[in-house]
């Protein structure tokens, strides 16, 4: 544009040293014309510029190592004068991992109205942020250019890809049953047994008020009964960017694996008659969601890809001990990307543990740590083969 400018610029020059030297009035009539030009495009690009808006469109999301569809919409009010290109710089940020890039790109204007289609391949699992940081209309000669609107951030999902996953089961993971066929993991297996208190909350059912605990705390509190069925494991996502310390592309090897191990579990769990709860560690502690349903899953899974992940691995393991969380589950799996150096002894004690892990191995292993805890180590480099049969 500034080439285009100073070529504008000098062409005038030359007409008026021309008409100086020459006298002749035709450089004189030149000169005006391209002023005049200059003048009327300045001030039709500002027309035009107001008139339009862009945004981005980015489909439902895709699997990692898919297709994402993204498409740019330029749409204006009005007919476009002296409008001919567009000018998008777009930043992509990966919500989950921290991690953003930037896209340029060139649109030649049209009078079809259709999207212009920018999809890409899905390489990294997350929710992925389309922030336009620039925008800016051009005109035919590419003279003058102006900003135009945008609007708001656009959101997609990466969803992980699938691996074969069979599970066999253990007593741990689906417990023992009682008499009459409910599933006795832990105490408090009976609904009619207290093993939690809180403040009650309009809504909650008024029998479950602890009359005598309400009159000393001046405040009603709640009888919270057990429902193990729904607590049996827990899926412990415990990774953090540290890991990109290694390397931005072998980093996302390892988080995309484990991410697709994990969801693949969940996915067996499930087909198993196996509910579950995922922990996903935050800033303030570990957010709880439980899962009863395929449905429940990929909810859950679409939030998952939204949490930004920790600073450095090990935290959601802190926040699982320092929250007691191991009376709530019989069997914690935790998933790890990369190497686990955390100190996962004395767990055991308390519940059956699973370490999954991926890594930098030729193919599937298992192995059995100190105290009986449970390590699987996932392949990053084996998406062609990826069958695994996991004791859980």
């Amino acid at each position: 544009m500034l080439k285009n400018r100073l070529g504008f610029s000098l062409l005038i020059l030359l007409f008026l040293l021309l008409l100086i030297y020459l006298g002749n009035v035709y450089f004189l009539g030149a000169t005006i014309v391209m002023i005049v030009v200059l003048v009327l495009l300045y001030f039709f690009i500002n027309v035009d510029a107001g008139r339009m808006k862009v945004s981005i469109d980015a489909g439902g999301g895709a699997r990692e190592g898919g297709q994402i569809s993204a498409y740019v919409n330029i749409s204006s009010a009005r007919k476009l004068i002296v409008a001919q290109s567009v000018y998008l710089e777009l930043e992509i940020e990966n919500v989950m991992l921290g991690i953003s890039m930037t896209r340029q790109l060139r649109l030649m204007l049209t009078d079809s109205g259709r999207p212009y289609d920018i999809s890409n391949v899905a390489s990294t699992c997350g929710e992925l942020r389309v922030h336009v940081k620039k925008a800016r209309v051009y005109d035919m000669f590419h003279i003058w250019n102006r900003a135009i609107a945008a609007d708001s951030d656009t959101y997609t999902v990466v969803y992980p890809r699938q691996m074969d996953i069979q599970l066999i089961m253990s007593g741990e993971t689906i417990g023992s049953n009682n008499d009459d066929g409910i599933s006795q993991n832990k105490k408090g297996s009976d609904h009619s047994e207290m093993y939690d208190l809180k403040n009650y909350v309009p809504g909650d059912d008024v029998r479950s008020i602890h009359w005598k605990l309400s009159s000393k705390a001046d405040e009603l509190i709640i009888r919270e009964s057990s429902n193990p069925s729904h607590y049996s494991v827990a899926i412990l996502p415990d990774y953090g960017r540290q890991l990109f310390e290694k390397g931005e592309d072998i980093a996302k090897k390892y988080i995309n694996t484990i991410i697709a191990a994990g969801a693949s579990l969940g996915e067996e769990l499930l087909r198993n008659g196996i509910f579950f709860c995922m922990a996903i560690p935050t800033d303030s502690g570990l957010e709880l969601f439980e899962v009863q349903s395929q449905k429940d899953w990929m909810q859950v899974i679409s939030m998952w890809m939204g949490f930004p992940i920790q600073s450095v691995p090990g935290e959601g393991l802190q926040f699982f001990r320092m929250e007691h969380m191991a009376q709530y589950f019989t069997r914690l799996i935790v998933l790890s990307a990369g190497r686990y150096d955390q100190n996962l002894n004395g767990l055991e004690n308390e519940l059956g543990v699973m370490l999954m892990e991926s890594a930098q191995c030729r193919e599937y292993e298992y192995t059995r740590l100190s105290g009986g805890i449970e390590m699987v180590s996932i392949p990053i480099d084996n998406e062609d083969k990826e069958s695994y049969r996991i004791i859980c």
